[in-house]
């Protein structure tokens, strides 16, 4: 009857290490999911971002414009919350001291 009762208890003592060893697997997988679907929004958020400015830029026929729009999507890619103008001569209009950086 004892070596039962001691077989049984070393076989609780192996099943109780599994479950937490498979507990700390979960968390694991739990995490690293976790950290996956951020990424996920991150990069969904950015393909989006793409896509709007794609179609604002292939329907943009203002040079300036098209610029402006290009540097307002590269800031928000950037995550800086804006853009500023730069007294740099623009490449856009000769002569123009307008450029959107």
């Amino acid at each position: 009857m004892e070596t039962l009762v001691g077989q049984r208890a070393a076989h609780l003592q192996t099943v109780v290490a599994e479950l937490r060893s498979a507990t700390t697997d979960l968390r694991r997988s739990q995490q690293e999911l976790e950290q996956r679907e951020r990424e996920l929004r991150e990069e969904a958020v950015i393909v989006e971002l793409l896509q709007e400015v794609g179609s604002v830029l292939a329907a943009e026929l203002n040079l300036d414009a098209l610029v402006q729009h290009a540097v307002d999507a590269a800031t928000r890619l950037a995550g800086a919350r804006r853009s500023a103008p730069s007294s740099t001569t623009s490449w856009a209009r000769p002569g123009s001291r307008t450029c959107f950086t």
